[in-house]
């Protein structure tokens, strides 16, 4: 009926359909604000003049009659927030539950496929792959799949809410002999490419140009039919037509969805033209071996007198460059230039592979593993694991080489359990090995930890001291920290008694600056300052 119906959620996004399919006004509020609304049970209120309900006596009741004080919610969060339930959670949280402690996992180094899975499925990202580069794929005679307009988000593009009972993927599930009961989302089933790529511009609320109604429909542009965008697109590839979008504004903003890219790849899409894109979308796209272009400024679908109808040739000269100007022909006589959104070499590199994938299995074919995995760690991570190679170290060779250098034990047990955490053990699988690798990675990103070697001694020299006998302090030497907004010059310091924390004291938001630990710097047990308060 035309009702324009509103979604007030306090979750961190909020799409059209994300809550509902039929709202189509969606805002974002606090927890306290949701309720109120949910009370009013209307959007249009000023919650200063107007109230949201009247008590049982008649009387109105406005919004600042019933908000809670910060006492009041800091009473109930005493009452309810207590430590023994982090204390229960935390003591059983390597567990796991029953169902995952008789998870039966499989053996060996490649992945059992199970072709009877509704969840886990071989992609087929590979298939038809050649060990030969393909190089630089320009397109010919595509149509047009999609036309659409401005902030198309990835939820538009790839929803990660419930699969509707009369779309594509609902049908692929019922083929399947799957119950409605249990088609779940499309989050959950991400794993299945036949899912995913049925589910790919299925949003309810997506507005497609082509088609009469809202929703994933499109032209089959040849006969003329209606049809979802899946089968459509199903059509095209069993004629060998190759297949573009035509978008507008701010295309692939939201979250960054790699079924967002996967789904339209898979849909046979060859090549985006948008007015602008989203950063983290468009690199996805490029990824998948998407071509992205972008209108001129001030150009646009609109100024250029384009329907979606046409036939249109896009012509890749092998030697391209990044962000240059492609001519787009049609067969209507239109002919416009565009933007190549290839914005690095790297691009055009992932764009000659057909996409990262497969520029990373042709790599790993060409130098192996060992080689693909080290150039991923770039700036200090990549610094400091090129370095020092944990899991290539023995146990002996790290301490003896390195840990030995710092006499405070503060130190030496914190980085004896980060090693011990990380380093390659005998029966460490290729994936664990790649898993423990990046988390020692993002931790080091994090500024949890120096750069290189020489960065480690220094620092050990700054804020090491032995007992005996004591060193002579350097002069004033400078390093800069990992997550440091300055240069810093940390003179020495003398030792000092070990300070006691106060009974009760909260534990700091950042970990202590000297050792890491879960302490005020000035607690630090083995380098104390010599006076003064340590922020």
């Amino acid at each position: 009926n035309e009702l324009v119906c509103c979604g007030v959620l306090s979750g961190n996004r909020n799409f059209e359909g994300r809550i509902h399919p039929n709202t189509r006004a969606n805002y974002l509020a606090s927890p306290l604000l949701v309720i109120a609304y949910a009370i009013a049970g209307r959007m249009d209120i000023d919650f200063e003049t107007e109230p949201i309900g009247n008590d049982k006596n008649g009387k109105p009741v406005f919004l600042k009659n019933i908000w809670p004080s910060r006492a009041e919610i800091q009473s109930v969060e005493k009452q309810t927030v207590i430590p023994a339930m982090f204390q229960d959670v935390y003591s059983r949280i390597e567990n796991g539950s029953n169902a995952w402690q008789y998870l039966q996992a499989p053996d060996g180094q490649l992945y059992p496929w199970d072709e009877s899975s509704t969840y886990i499925k071989n992609p087929p990202f590979f298939n038809g792959m050649t060990k030969t580069l393909p190089g630089v794929q320009s397109v010919k005679g595509a149509h047009v799949l999609l036309f659409l307009g401005d902030s198309v988000t990835t939820d538009h593009i790839s929803p990660a809410g419930n699969i509707a009972r009369n779309s594509s993927a609902a049908r692929y599930l019922a083929s399947r002999n799957i119950l409605p009961k249990d088609y779940n989302s499309y989050g959950s089933r991400r794993g299945n490419d036949e899912v995913m790529v049925r589910g790919t511009f299925a949003n309810t609320r997506i507005i497609n140009k082509l088609a009469s109604t809202t929703g994933p429909k499109t032209i089959h542009i040849p006969s003329g039919q209606e049809l979802d965008v899946f089968d459509a697109a199903q059509m095209y590839a069993k004629e060998g037509r190759p297949l573009i979008a035509i978008v507008g504004k701010d295309y692939g903003s939201g979250s960054s969805r790699d079924w967002a890219a996967k789904g339209t790849s898979l849909l046979g899409i060859k090549a985006v033209i948008a007015e602008s894109y989203e950063r983290i979308h468009r690199s996805n796209l490029v990824g998948m071996g998407i071509i992205t272009l972008q209108f001129r400024s001030g150009e646009n679908a609109e100024t250029l007198k384009l329907t979606g109808h046409e036939i249109y040739d896009i012509d890749i000269p092998q030697n391209c460059k990044p962000l240059q100007e492609i001519q787009v022909k049609t067969n209507t006589g239109v002919t416009f230039d565009a933007i190549l959104r290839f914005d690095t070499n790297v691009d055009i590199l992932y764009h000659k592979h057909g996409g990262i994938l497969n520029h990373m299995i042709r790599k790993i074919e060409r130098t192996g593993w060992t080689n693909i995995i080290e150039p991923q760690l770039k700036g200090a991570a990549g610094t400091w694991w090129n370095t020092i190679r944990l899991l290539d170290y023995t146990w002996d060779e790290f301490r003896t080489n390195f840990l030995k250098k710092f006499h405070s034990m503060c130190i030496q047990s914190a980085l004896q359990e980060e090693v011990m955490t990380v380093r390659q053990s005998p029966t460490q699988s290729l994936t664990e090995f790649i898993t423990h690798k990046h988390q020692l990675t993002r931790r080091i990103n994090n500024g949890q930890r120096p750069s290189t070697f020489a960065d480690l001694h220094q620092i050990a020299e700054l804020i090491d001291t032995p007992d005996d006998p004591p060193i002579p302090p350097p002069p004033a030497p400078v390093y800069t920290a990992p997550g440091w907004s300055r240069t810093s010059q940390l003179p020495r310091q003398p030792r000092m008694r070990e300070r006691i924390p106060a009974p009760g004291r909260p534990l700091p938001r950042d970990p202590c600056r000297y050792c890491g630990g879960p302490h005020w710097n000035s607690e630090c047990p083995g380098n104390a300052p010599a006076s003064g308060n340590v922020r």
